[in-house]
């Protein structure tokens, strides 16, 4: 993991030499060799990222200064970001809440499924909850509502709702 660290802090000032050395075009150039470089930057660091588990990207999003922390954050797509949100400690996941924006972090929290949501549901704006409730199906939203009926510490808050229908001619061993 140190490794990946390491190698991602190393990629992204690779990426702002190759950017610094196209702004040093011509003035007629500078802002289209800025702009393409800036492109193909974000597309080298997203295909990097892609495979990436979540508590890999949570280490490496920690373990880097904020504004490396907010590009790498900025690239990810909204299931891969919900994910690795789950996996980050409190402080970070609150910093990059309070630096996205709302409708990017409803598409975020859109991805989520309702358990994971109830973990971080404290966490994130109102009106972010409110839009992503009023997504969810009837189902999900009552699942969603059955978890905040328990205190933000609560274990109730953090269990998942299985239900597992029996007909009276099974047997336990049928069921398992």
């Amino acid at each position: 993991l140190h490794q990946t660290l390491d190698d991602i802090a190393a990629l992204l000032e690779h990426h702002r030499a190759l950017e610094a050395l196209a702004g040093r075009q011509d003035r007629a150039q500078r802002g289209v060799a800025v702009t393409l470089q800036q492109r193909q930057n974000a597309a080298d660091l997203r295909r990097r990222l892609r495979g990436f588990h979540p508590a890999d990207l949570a280490f490496v999003l920690q373990g880097l200064e904020p504004e490396d922390r907010l590009h790498i954050w900025s690239s990810l797509d909204p299931p891969q970001a919900a994910e690795t949100l789950l996996e980050l400690d409190g402080s970070v996941r609150v910093w990059l809440i309070g630096q996205t924006s709302a409708h990017r972090l409803s598409r975020i929290a859109g991805s989520l499924d309702p358990d994971d949501l109830a973990w971080i549901a404290g966490e994130l704006p109102e009106d972010v909850i409110h839009e992503v409730r009023q997504s969810l199906g009837e189902i999900d939203r009552a699942l969603l509502r059955q978890a905040d009926t328990y205190p933000a510490q609560a274990v109730g808050r953090l269990m998942s709702v299985d239900v597992a229908a029996v007909r009276e001619t099974q047997t336990i061993a049928d069921v398992l």
